[in-house]
């Protein structure tokens, strides 16, 4: 979106629609799977309709962090802050969000134990925004690595490894159990497709 006229102050209702409905619904999801885990409501929440709403609710989620992310880049640029200053801002503020997800890590590993959350949405998107510092560059041919890292990612979803350093790229361990897993592949294309150019 580097070329794109994007008024300073300019807010846009159609992504704050898209992140209130992406909160809303992550609530209602989040209410059933708890309820669910801990036991007083029994409901199936890894098949079926729950599953695909659930898939829904966090690639709305991660899209709405990739725009975000682009229009943040574009207000940069037309404020006078040079490409350097905004990577370097980018860096400091997803380093932030990153350790934000190893408190959840150490928080789940003290409170739940088993299943505790090892690469959640929060790791992913902390690195994710980081990575597609190069996309901002690329332009059209975003949605063609996007649709790469998004096939490759559901073809991996099917496969056992035998190493587990590697799961945040989606090259899943055998036995992995953790309540929130978001590899890069596939997620990291959900990513790319909100720095798409305006």
């Amino acid at each position: 979106m580097e070329g794109a006229e994007v008024p300073l102050g300019t807010r846009f209702w159609e992504l704050g629609s898209l992140r209130e409905s992406a909160v809303v619904s992550m609530i209602v999801f989040h209410a059933v799977f708890d309820l669910n885990y801990f036991g007083p409501y029994k409901t199936d929440v890894h098949s079926g309709s729950w599953l695909y709403f659930g898939l829904m609710v966090a690639t709305t989620f991660i899209l709405a962090a990739g725009i975000s992310l682009s229009l943040n880049h574009s207000r940069g640029l037309m404020k006078g802050f040079s490409r350097e200053e905004i990577r370097d801002n980018l860096i400091i503020r997803d380093l932030w969000i990153f350790s934000l997800g190893l408190g959840v890590t150490m928080v789940t590993y003290l409170l739940i134990g088993q299943g505790f959350i090892i690469f959640g949405v929060i790791h992913m998107i902390g690195i994710s925004t980081i990575l597609a510092w190069p996309f901002f560059s690329v332009d059209r041919w975003n949605v063609l690595a996007a649709s790469a890292i998004i096939f490759l990612g559901i073809y991996l979803q099917g496969l056992i490894f035998s190493v587990s350093w590697l799961l945040w790229l989606g090259l899943c361990p055998k036995g992995l159990y953790t309540l929130d897993y978001f590899p890069l592949r596939p997620w990291f294309g959900a990513i790319i497709l909100g720095v798409l150019p305006g």
